[in-house]
């Protein structure tokens, strides 16, 4: 039986919103010209670093939320353009939160361009546009450095607006809106009179599974929630997957395209959970993971679903990572203006995703706002996702994890 495929799409977008206001400031440098030997690897390896802790961190903090959802890709590359306009202590935090070693700005600039170059190139059959844009207050110009280094690494446009016309409020959506095919069609509602400056990135990627599920094996079950049992649409596939299990996991791969791009779905054993696995993942427990996985023969039940996502808690994840300096009036971003003391005031993160039988569609929007001052298994292996489980969206030859997050609950919307 020929399925017509439709090509499912996976949108990420953040946006940056940036509020300055007047003060003097102290600025301290960091060695830009110190000896690094940070390689891609090491420095993917510590943004993937970034990337766990924050979904631990994140988990952990709104326990009150299901089907939770982050883009530590998108929030790194957003903090690695912010980056560039911090100085002293605060550029010391920074470098503790998102594991940049010190003296790196310029191998840590390489790499998110690496990342806008090679992601795009991963899989022919699978589209993935990055744009990046940053919009400030007319009247007060932002450091040449500062805008040139997100120009040259980050392809970012450039745009001096009236933040008193509304008109710059709708450039700013329609921006938004079209580098996410209008998945995202606005973000801003209004500027403030204390705001003067919006950094923005957009990810956009379209594809299919590798093997779509076929709709007629698609059938309702249980899925067991942490407090009741619910029943929803299961998708199912008899087929080869890369899989392992050990006593307090199972992990299949369910690839994309070329198989560049990944789907890794963690499934906690019974007497395990979502937080235990949470506390456990990092670059080296994930890798040592992939390293145990054989294809075998496997029957694989997957819960469609459908889930949108506020993070409303990054201010306090971050600063529990050690970046608490930069949402103090202590705050050091005397790289941005030439006489401007800055602090961030607020972050925001909202994601969404769909997962049905052609593949995955998802989005994410970010903000941060600143204020003045294996085994090889039997043939009858079965994997059942019917109770919270864990998954990531990779890239294969980068290592870069896009999306990370949980699925508690499927019914939920």
């Amino acid at each position: 039986m020929n399925l017509r495929k439709t090509s499912p799409l996976f949108i990420l977008l953040i946006l940056s919103l940036i509020v300055i206001g007047c003060g003097a400031q102290t600025t301290q440098h960091d060695q830009q010209n110190k000896v690094s030997k940070e390689n891609p690897e090491a420095m993917m390896h510590n943004q993937n670093t970034f990337a766990f802790r924050l979904f631990e961190q994140a988990i952990h903090s709104d326990t009150d939320k299901d089907n939770r959802l982050i883009s530590p890709l998108s929030i790194y590359m957003d903090f690695a353009m912010l980056y560039n306009g911090a100085s002293g202590e605060t550029k010391k935090a920074m470098q503790e939160a998102l594991h940049i070693q010190p003296g790196t700005s310029d191998q840590l600039n390489r790499m998110q361009s690496k990342l806008m170059k090679e992601l795009p190139k991963a899989d022919s059959s699978v589209t993935i546009n990055m744009a990046n844009a940053i919009w400030h207050r007319k009247n007060l110009i932002p450091k040449s450095k500062f805008l040139s280094t997100n120009q040259k690494f980050y392809e970012a446009t450039i745009r001096a607006s009236d933040f008193g016309n509304p008109k710059t409020v709708a450039d700013i959506n329609s921006w938004v809106s079209e580098n996410t095919q209008g998945k995202i069609p606005s973000i801003v509602d209004q500027i403030l009179p204390g705001e003067v400056m919006f950094l923005l990135n957009a990810v956009y990627f379209k594809g299919e599974w590798k093997d779509s599920f076929e709709p007629r094996h698609t059938h309702d079950a249980v899925f067991h929630t942490a407090t009741e049992g619910k029943r929803h649409s299961f998708m199912f596939k008899d087929d080869s997957f890369n899989y392992f299990k050990n006593e307090d996991l199972k992990i299949a791969e369910l690839p994309y395209g070329n198989s560049s791009f990944s789907m890794f779905v963690i499934l906690p054993s019974e007497n395990n959970d979502l937080y235990k696995i949470a506390q456990q993942l990092n670059p080296e427990s994930f890798s040592d993971l992939i390293s145990e996985m054989n294809k075998i023969p496997l029957k694989l039940f997957l819960p469609k679903w459908e889930a949108s996502y506020s993070a409303d808690k990054l201010k306090e994840n971050l600063t529990a990572m050690g970046m608490g300096i930069a949402f103090q009036n202590q705050a050091d971003f005397s790289e941005l203006f030439e006489s401007e003391s800055t602090k961030i005031s607020q972050i925001k993160h909202k994601t969404y995703i769909k997962v049905d039988e052609e593949g995955t569609e998802a989005a994410a929007a970010t903000s941060i706002g600143m204020v003045t001052t294996s085994m090889p298994m039997t043939p009858v292996e079965e994997m059942r996702l019917n109770r919270p489980f864990i998954y990531l969206i990779t890239e294969r030859n980068t290592g870069a994890v896009l999306f990370i997050g949980t699925v508690d609950d499927p019914t939920k919307s």
